[in-house]
């Protein structure tokens, strides 16, 4: 049976690890309604939801799954913690952690596809941030996979500040370790606008790619106490990508993290499809 874009966006909520930057993760599975409790069609959806756990490896293999995790009741959440999961984590490695909802199709329109993240470093439980986010971007154009264009993410590094730029990516025809044939790729401007990088990255699909912004900055940009302010754009085609920015200070420990969200948020169709054209033929 085939999966629609449609069941891709609203079954799946994908992130990262975040296990090589020393952090542990706490996922909150929500089981809430888009409606109001006036609403004719809220009664038919007080019902309890269960998800699956899926794992990836840095190279898109599963790593772990579990059907049917947990269950969580109507308007309420379930706390997953790293920590809780059966398995055995290299924590030198990054891995994909899929949540997927077991909903019935007439759920979906109704159901709020938002999940949040929470990221604690693991030796100082002090130090931590979180995230709210979709489960997966719009797909435009009813394409399956249809070529992303990220742009305006914003970033900041500085001597003690670290950017971590996390491409979460989902597949769900892929069932075996299998290398995008369409590289992503990315570029770091300036303030000003200049271009510090550019370059292309091959990547796995089902998978987690960490862009580390300073590893790729010109070694003649000198970085101070002060926070350089940069700008990265990116695409990539043949699967879907949720991604985020993590800032992480050294020393401290202090973090911060963004989800940028998506155009149709804020603007028209139209618009979107002459922005994203024009940058996938300029890029």
């Amino acid at each position: 049976m085939s999966i629609t874009s449609k069941e891709i966006i609203r079954n799946n909520f994908l992130f990262g690890s975040g296990f090589t930057l020393d952090l542990e993760f706490v996922c909150m599975i929500r089981n809430f309604s888009g409606q109001t409790e006036h609403s004719e069609n809220v009664n038919k959806l007080k019902k309890a939801m269960t998800f699956d756990v899926i794992i990836y490896d840095e190279k898109g293999n599963k790593f772990y799954e579990k059907k049917d995790y947990a269950t969580v009741p109507y308007h309420s959440f379930y706390e997953l913690k790293s920590s809780d999961l059966e398995c055995e984590f290299d924590y030198s490695k990054e891995y994909l952690v899929n949540i997927r909802y077991n909903k019935d199709k007439k759920d979906h329109e109704t159901s709020s596809r938002e999940g949040a993240v929470f990221f604690n470093h693991r030796n100082d439980k002090t130090k931590t941030c979180a995230v709210l986010y979709d489960a997966l971007p719009h797909i435009p154009n009813k394409k399956d996979y249809s070529r992303i264009a990220l742009l305006a993410h914003k970033c900041w590094v500085s001597e003690e500040i670290d950017c971590h730029l996390y491409f979460c990516n989902l597949n769900t025809s892929i069932e075996s370790s299998t290398i995008n044939p369409d590289p992503l790729l990315i570029k770091i401007l300036n303030e000003a606008g200049d271009v510090l990088y550019s370059g292309q990255e091959k990547i796995y699909l089902n998978s987690i790619f960490k862009f580390d912004v300073k590893k790729y900055l010109p070694k003649e940009l000198k970085l101070d106490q002060d926070a350089a302010f940069l700008n990265i754009v990116a695409s990539a085609s043949n699967s879907q990508y949720p991604i985020y920015s993590l800032l992480k200070n050294s020393v401290s420990h202090d973090m911060a993290i963004e989800h940028s969200l998506p155009p149709y948020y804020y603007a028209f169709p139209s618009d979107i499809k002459i922005i994203r054209d024009n940058f996938i033929k300029n890029f």
